[in-house]
């Protein structure tokens, strides 16, 4: 064997080192370029992750605040289905009261109707009644104490009632309203008070089984007579009127055909 062969083969060796030398330090300095890129992709990573927790932990807030704003309008929207309710059950109230009102003032327009007549009448009697008044003053400065029919005389001359035993309670009634009118017109007045009880202890048993409307109507229409005979008021015959007419409506009869 030559002996320069070791001298070759380590003369060869360190050529190829040579040669190899700038391709190691190559591909060291592109791993370490590939780190450093690495690094700053990691480091973007972890900010853009920490932004996202952010992100969540503020949308975790507002989930919050939105389901307790869900609940509040839940409970808002129950309370107005009830108050509708209500509502819904008032208006029904107040449609059947309105059909109530609507068919009264049906009947009260018929009761002006029929006041109205009445008032015409009353206007007729009132009328005539002024002109007795008027005459009854005219003529009473002339009249004399002593003219006055004494007690006696004076029940002859009032119209008594049919003292029958199955007299009709409305009857009685009728005549006891015409009594004290003809009582009022012909008994001085200091006596009047004293025949007006004795008229009605007369009828008070006669008039038992009349409607309690009918008699008490018939009682104010003699009380307001006795209080308006002497000066009666603006109101006084239309007041005495529409009582007497309550009284003998009380009873079923017509105060047209009653004479008075």
């Amino acid at each position: 064997m030559n002996e320069n062969t070791p001298v070759r083969f380590t003369v060869t060796i360190i050529l190829a080192l040579v040669c190899l030398l700038p391709l190691i330090l190559s591909g060291c300095g592109q791993y370490r370029e590939e780190l450093e890129q690495a690094k700053r992709e990691v480091e973007r990573l972890t900010a853009a992750n920490k932004q996202l927790t952010e992100a969540i932990g503020r949308l975790e807030s507002e989930k919050s605040v939105l389901v307790q704003q869900v609940k509040e309008l839940s409970e808002k929207k129950e309370s107005l289905d009830n108050d509708l309710g209500t509502l819904k059950k008032a208006h029904a109230q107040l449609a059947k009261e309105k059909t109530h009102l609507e068919d009264r003032s049906k009947e009260l327009q018929q009761e002006i109707l029929s006041l109205k007549k009445a008032n015409d009448d009353l206007q007729k009697q009132l009328a005539r009644l002024k002109d007795e008044l008027a005459q009854s003053v005219a003529t009473a400065p002339m009249r004399d104490q002593a003219l006055v029919p004494p007690a006696a005389e004076l029940k002859s001359r009032i119209p008594q009632p049919e003292k029958t035993s199955d007299q009709d309670p409305c009857d009685a009634l009728v005549d006891y309203m015409r009594k004290v009118g003809v009582m009022l017109r012909m008994a001085p007045k200091e006596e009047r008070l004293q025949r007006l009880e004795q008229i009605r202890k007369e009828y008070r048993v006669r008039m038992q089984g009349a409607p309690e409307k009918a008699q008490a109507a018939a009682e104010s229409w003699v009380t307001e007579l006795v209080q308006e005979w002497d000066k009666p008021g603006d109101d006084a015959v239309f007041n005495l009127i529409r009582k007497r007419d309550a009284a003998l409506r009380g009873c079923n009869k017509d105060p047209g055909r009653e004479g008075f």
